[in-house]
């Protein structure tokens, strides 16, 4: 029998490595179509958080709910795909 924490850890690893999956192909996906965005979409690193529901940068970090973005990606590539944009976006037009 596996014990609930054990369960739990498991859980815990294989959604980060879905979240981590997810926004290295979101990432890849706007290098294709915005080649000129290359700086800006390497600059973010990724850290999952529960300090938000959402996403969230403070010009150096990612940071997501990784509950979100699996939900979000759920409901297509193209909504993280732009969510990720948006937040660069923000942090390019210095509108934080």
């Amino acid at each position: 029998m596996i014990s609930p924490k054990l369960r739990q850890a498991e859980y815990e690893l294989e959604r980060n490595s879905i979240c981590g999956q997810i926004l290295a192909d979101t990432r890849r996906e706007l290098y294709l179509h915005l080649p000129y965005m290359d700086m800006a979409l390497s600059v973010l690193h990724p850290e999952q958080t529960g300090a938000t529901q959402t996403f969230g940068s403070d010009g150096f970090h990612l940071y997501y709910h990784p509950d979100f973005l699996i939900r979000m990606y759920k409901r297509g590539k193209i909504a993280v795909n732009r969510g990720l944009l948006h937040t660069i976006l923000h942090l390019s037009l210095i509108h934080i």
